[in-house]
C-alpha cells in the first residue's frame, strides 16, 4: 500500500522521505511538459545531488521505452523518483521492475509479472486525475496497443502529492484531468467489484471531484486540493475494481485519434449513465447499485437517467470540452480497430452486460 502525503509544499519532505527509504542513487522520469511548466524547477533542490534523469519520449506510456532506460542507464539507482502525469508514473513503474520481467511481457502479454522486489519509487504527481500515484497498476502501450501491468508491487512507495505543482498546468488539462478522476468513482462505485471499501473510496473521489470541477465555490488553491484529494479517493477505488466500459471505450480514441485520456473517457460517460440507468429499472440483478447510481445522480445534479445524460455533457460544455466526435475531428470509426484497442475484462467489471458494437452507441456524432 501507498504511503500518500498530501499537503502544499509537500515537495520539501523528499530528502527525508528518500533517506528513509535508503535511497541514495536516485532515478528522476521525468516529462518535458513538467520542465517546460516548472515542475521540476520546484522539486530541484529537494532531488539528491547524486541522480540521473530519464525523459521518455512520447505522448502515451511505452513498453519499449522502460527498457530503453534499463539498456541506456542500467540498473544502478537505488531508487526512482517520478515527476509528471499519469504517462510518467506508469512508465516508472516499468522501470521500478526487473528488465527480464518486462521483457517477458513484451513477448507474451498474458505474462503473470513475478516481483520478488523492485526498486522503491516515489510519486510526485503534477496532474490530478490518474489516481496512478496509488495504483498497483501501469497502462504501457505496445505496436500501439493498450497493456495492463498489474501486481500489488508496482504501488509506488510513496506518494509525494503536492497542490503546488498542479497549478503549473492549464485550467483544460487540469478539467481534462479531474473528469478521469470522477470516471474513476463512479466506474467503481458501478462494478461487478464494488467492496464496502471501494465504494466509500469512490463516493469520495465523485464528491470532491464534482465540486472541484462542476461547482467551484472558492479560489483555484481549494481548486487544486479538491482536485488532489479526487484523484488520490478514486485511485484507491479503482486498486479494488478497476475501471468498466466508458474507460474501455477510451484507449482506441486516445491510441488512434490523439484524444487526452481524461476527455476520452469523458466522451461516452453521459450515456452510459443513462443506458445504466434506463436497465437498473427494468433488470432486478441491477438494483443492487440502485443507491449507488443514485448518489451518482445527485452529485450530477440529476433526477433520473435521461437528465444524467444532459447533466454530464452539460457540465463538460461548461468547461469547454467537446462533446461530439465531429467537434473533434473524428468523422469514422473502424470498429475493427476499436475492437483491438478494448479491453473485454473491462467490459466485464461493469454489472451493463454491454456488447462493443452496443457502446459503439455511447459516443455522440
Amino acid at each position: 500500500m501507498t504511503e500518500v502525503i498530501m499537503a502544499p509544499k509537500a515537495v520539501e519532505r523528499l530528502p527525508g522521505i528518500l533517506a528513509g527509504l535508503g535511497c541514495r542513487h536516485c532515478l528522476v522520469v521525468t516529462g518535458a511538459s513538467s520542465v517546460s511548466a516548472g515542475a521540476v524547477e520546484q522539486c530541484a533542490e529537494y532531488l539528491p545531488a547524486d541522480h540521473r534523469v530519464f525523459s521518455p519520449a512520447g505522448t502515451l506510456p511505452q513498453l519499449a521505452e522502460a527498457m530503453r532506460c534499463h539498456r541506456d542507464l542500467g540498473d544502478s539507482f537505488d531508487g526512482i523518483i517520478a515527476i509528471g502525469g499519469g504517462r510518467i508514473i506508469d512508465t516508472a513503474k516499468a522501470i521500478a521492475l526487473r528488465s527480464q520481467e518486462l521483457v517477458r511481457f513484451m513477448d507474451d502479454p498474458s505474462h503473470k509479472l513475478q516481483v520478488e522486489s523492485r526498486i522503491p519509487l516515489v510519486a510526485v504527481p503534477t496532474l490530478a486525475g490518474s489516481g496512478s500515484e496509488v495504483t498497483p497498476f501501469a497502462v504501457a502501450y505496445r505496436n500501439g496497443i493498450k497493456q495492463s501491468l498489474s501486481h500489488p508491487a508496482m504501488a509506488p512507495t510513496v506518494a509525494v502529492v503536492d497542490p503546488n505543482l498542479t497549478a503549473t498546468v492549464s485550467p483544460r488539462q487540469r478539467a481534462i484531468s479531474g473528469l478521469d478522476a470522477i470516471a474513476h468513482g463512479v466506474e467503481a462505485l458501478l462494478s461487478n467489484r464494488a467492496s464496502a471499501t471501494s465504494d466509500r473510496h469512490a463516493r469520495r473521489a465523485i464528491k470532491i471531484g464534482c465540486k472541484a470541477l462542476f461547482k467551484p465555490a472558492h479560489g483555484l488553491t481549494e481548486q487544486l486540493i479538491d482536485l488532489c484529494r479526487a484523484s488520490v479517493s478514486g485511485g484507491a477505488a479503482i486498486s479494488t475494481t478497476k475501471t468498466t466500459i466508458p474507460h474501455a471505450m477510451s484507449y482506441y480514441f486516445t491510441s488512434v485519434h490523439g484524444v487526452p485520456h481524461g476527455h476520452a473517457v469523458a466522451l461516452t460517460m453521459g450515456r452510459y449513465l443513462r443506458a445504466f440507468g434506463i436497465a437498473a429499472k427494468a433488470d432486478r440483478q441491477l438494483r443492487r447499485w440502485s443507491e449507488s447510481y443514485d448518489y451518482v445522480l445527485h452529485a450530477l445534479g440529476a433526477t433520473g437517467p435521461h437528465e444524467a445524460e444532459g447533466c454530464w455533457y452539460d457540465h463538460l460544455a461548461r468547461l469547454g470540452i467537446s462533446v461530439s466526435l465531429s467537434s473533434i475531428g473524428i468523422r469514422t470509426i473502424d470498429m475493427s480497430v476499436l475492437g483491438q484497442h478494448v479491453n473485454r475484462d473491462r467490459f466485464e467489471n461493469s454489472p451493463l452486460n454491454m456488447s462493443t458494437a452496443e457502446a459503439r452507441a455511447l459516443l455522440v456524432e
